[in-house]
């Protein structure tokens, strides 16, 4: 027992290390994925709008609060908040875009709905802007940012230039935001969900260990007492024999070979009743009995000893003493019979009983006569008047 319990604990150990070394791995595969997809969504949200974008009107932006009644603002401010609400699902927060100025870079439209506190109308100056953004005025190269903490909040976030199309000159800066706590939020959730599987898994595994650790602790014993009940009875005298409710034999000892001359490869799968029964003697199958047996693994011969005959492979005949007993194994019913050889005992009852019967008989007689001679001598003594000796 202590070899298993302590194969059991070997088995939880590796199991447990190889389950958190992958799980390290997988956590931080399915994370990146995330950040991955994340980016790719800044990215994808950023190129949407900036194909929707026409520069000219970028262009013709006073960059104040003169642009709100301007029909080119309008329009921009129609399409930035349009994509706002597409991709809010997509965890993203805000479109913008920029302008760089010579007092720094101001605001020109903003997703966000007029009045919000994070709100920024036109011409409001950035007061924070990361030095990326500068970068993309500068070089035109889009930029990845993120996270930063600005005035508005702490933000992953994407700059792409707006391009002038005939002269290529970098006219302003589209930026689009996922706010940092939901970015984070995203990525938790998506590692606690990864987590959650890989911990049902892990559970799964030992669930399998464990069950493969009482199962083969299960076969042992089985075996054990299998082994225990094979020597038992294979020692005992007497032949044991086991059957299904249908009388087809499922056990045969060594004895029961010795008793009726079948081995035990010829003997199982037969018919118990037709294998060893004189003909027409003992016929189980057709009576009341099996029947019952059948149904409740009752019978009136259960748990009696009843002396029957046999018949052996050679064809002679066998007085047995049979006792019985019932099992249900696997929703059925099975007989386990002891038979034991009386034959021999049997001949001499019947020797006995013989001999008894002509003792009575002679005893009888005996008596017969014993009681004659009195009634003889009574009529002699009558006879003779009471007078005389009687020779005898």
């Amino acid at each position: 027992m202590d070899h298993k319990k302590a194969s059991f604990s070997i088995s939880l150990l590796v199991i447990t290390v190889l389950f958190i070394i992958a799980g390290y791995f997988f956590v931080s595969f399915e994370t990146k994925k995330i950040e991955n997809e994340l980016h790719n969504t800044l990215m994808h949200a950023t190129e949407v709008l900036l194909a929707a974008l026409n520069p000219e009107r970028v262009e013709r932006f006073e960059g104040s609060l003169a642009d709100l009644n301007s029909p080119d603002y309008i329009r921009v401010k129609d399409q930035t908040s349009k994509l706002g609400k597409i991709f809010v699902e997509n965890s993203v927060a805000s479109f913008y875009i920029m302008r760089k100025t010579n007092k720094g870079v101001v605001f020109l439209v903003d997703s966000i709905v007029p009045g919000s506190e994070d709100y920024s109308p036109p011409g409001e100056l950035y007061i924070k802007p990361s030095a990326e953004i500068f970068s993309v005025f500068d070089d035109g190269v889009p930029k990845l940012v993120g996270p930063y903490t600005d005035e508005y909040g702490t933000f992953v976030s994407y700059f792409a230039p707006i391009r002038n199309f005939s002269s290529n000159k970098i006219i302003g800066v589209v930026g689009t935001d996922i706010d940092y706590n939901a970015y984070v939020a995203s990525v938790r959730k998506e590692q606690i969900s990864n987590f959650l599987t890989l911990f049902v898994i892990y559970l799964f595994f030992v669930g399998i260990i464990f069950f493969f650790e009482k199962r083969s602790e299960a076969q042992k014993m089985l075996r054990e007492n299998e082994e225990r009940l094979r020597v038992i009875t294979e020692t005992t005298p007497d032949a044991v024999i086991m059957m299904d409710e249908k009388g087809i034999i499922s056990f045969w000892n060594q004895a029961a070979e010795t008793l009726t001359g079948y081995t035990r490869e010829e003997a199982i799968s037969k018919n118990l009743h037709e294998l060893i029964s004189p003909q027409g003697l003992y016929d189980i199958e057709n009576s009341k009995n099996l029947h019952e047996f059948m149904a409740t693994g009752k019978s009136p011969i259960l748990n009696t000893i009843v002396t029957i005959k046999i018949k052996t492979k050679e064809g002679k005949e066998k007085d047995v003493e049979l006792s019985t007993n019932s099992l249900r194994m696997k929703k059925r019913w099975y007989a386990i019979g002891a038979l034991r050889d009386v034959s021999q005992k049997k001949e001499n009852e019947d020797k006995l009983k013989e001999k008894t019967d002509e003792l009575e008989k002679l005893n009888k007689f005996m008596i017969n006569r014993e009681q004659k001679m009195i009634e003889l001598k009574a009529e002699i003594e009558k006879l003779k008047g009471g007078k005389g000796e009687i020779v005898e």
